[in-house]
């Protein structure tokens, strides 16, 4: 894939290795740290509708030739319509491009709730839990959009070809994204050892660093995006962490601005995260990618959607300046910040690598949400 083009273009598939259901979701609470697997990409039949996660067998998806856009979409509206539409209503539209659907049917509380609160995306879902079609989904490479219809009870589904969805790529190539087996704890000399100490980025947050901390990192992206900006030339990194919505062209308006002001060049972007029924959002994943497509910034580096391998945090090394997996997801800190810089006897240790406690995050902007 073009490093400068944006989600238009089909790219050739890539392995993917089968899984059980026991493996579908997965949490393991360890030593203050969560790690958690989430379900594999699984391949699509030639022809059919898959009823649920256990009624067909995977295929490497290496094996399957790419199709045609449209071919892929019926192939999923067809699934949609014969596994999920009975449960929540009727189908009053059809075709190559979309799918309407009238609610009609009566639904939980918690659906009805999405719904009537336009989040359609949640929505859409909740309908498909216990079917294989966010498998089929991933596997055909595509990002779903989902919209109110024209009626009250309207849902319209359409989807959008993503070729450089549900793989890492890097310089254009399907490779695995490398882990670096390193956690991080809370230490109050962190400071006094910069070749160790870790900048931790928090959700809504940006955080930048020029070589001092060495690392920067953050966690729990599972719908959340991390949009990082590198300047190998000068060990520059720009690293925030977006919330699925948050890619309004102003908001990224500001990141590059500080690039700018930072007098940051030949800037190179990679991105991580998201989840398959969130990347088609407004202000979401396509926004991202139109607004560096129109910025000319080539895409070094790029691992979106829910699937198996992708890590759930990422730490940049300035040393060498390469974007890493973590292996873990989220790090259970101590509540009181009083309890993080005391004693390491009063905090939990986790690893051997130490956390810089002081906050250099830089906020552009930050929610009012934390990680």
């Amino acid at each position: 894939m073009n490093p400068k083009v944006g989600m238009d273009r089909n790219a050739p598939f890539t392995p993917t290795g089968n899984s059980s259901n026991s493996q579908q979701k997965e949490q393991i609470s360890n030593l203050g740290y969560t790690v958690e697997s989430v379900p594999p990409v699984a391949s699509s039949s030639s022809h059919g509708v898959l009823q649920d996660e256990s009624s067909h067998h995977q295929t490497p998806l290496s094996a399957r030739k790419p199709s045609s856009l449209d071919y892929r979409r019926s192939l999923v509206f067809k699934n949609i319509q014969e596994t999920v539409i009975p449960k929540v209503g009727t189908v009053t539209e059809i075709n190559q491009q979309r799918l309407v659907i009238e609610v009609t049917k009566k639904i939980s509380k918690s659906l009805d709730f999405f719904f009537k609160n336009g989040e359609y995306h949640a929505f859409f879902r909740e309908i498909l839990e216990g079917t294989s079609i966010p498998y089929l989904i991933r596997a055909e490479k595509l990002i779903p959009i989902i919209m109110k219809g024209e009626c009250e009870n309207q849902l319209v589904v359409e989807f959008k070809d993503a070729p450089g969805a549900y793989v890492h790529t890097l310089n254009g190539q399907e490779v695995d994204l490398v882990t670096k087996p390193i956690i991080p704890f809370y230490d109050p000399q962190a400071l006094n050892n910069t070749d160790s100490s870790m900048l931790r980025v928090r959700m809504g947050e940006f955080g930048f660093t020029d070589g001092s901390p060495r690392y920067i990192f953050t966690t729990g992206l599972r719908p959340c995006i991390c949009l990082t900006l590198f300047d190998k030339s000068q060990n520059k990194v720009l690293l925030g962490h977006f919330v699925a919505d948050e890619f309004s062209p102003e908001r990224l308006s500001e990141a590059f601005k500080f690039c700018e002001h930072q007098k940051m060049s030949s800037i190179e972007c990679h991105i991580v995260g998201g989840t398959y029924e969130d990347l088609g959002l407004k202000n979401g994943f396509l926004s991202l990618m139109d607004y560096i497509s129109s910025k000319g910034i080539p895409i070094k580096q790029m691992f979106v959607g829910d699937t198996l391998n992708r890590p759930k945090a990422v730490v940049v090394d300035t040393k060498d300046m390469i974007l890493y997996g973590l292996p873990f997801s989220t790090i259970n800190y101590p509540l009181n910040p009083s309890e993080r810089s005391i004693s390491l006897k009063n905090v939990t240790r986790i690893a051997n690598m130490p956390l810089l406690t002081k906050d250099h995050s830089l906020s552009l902007w930050t929610s009012s949400w934390s990680v």
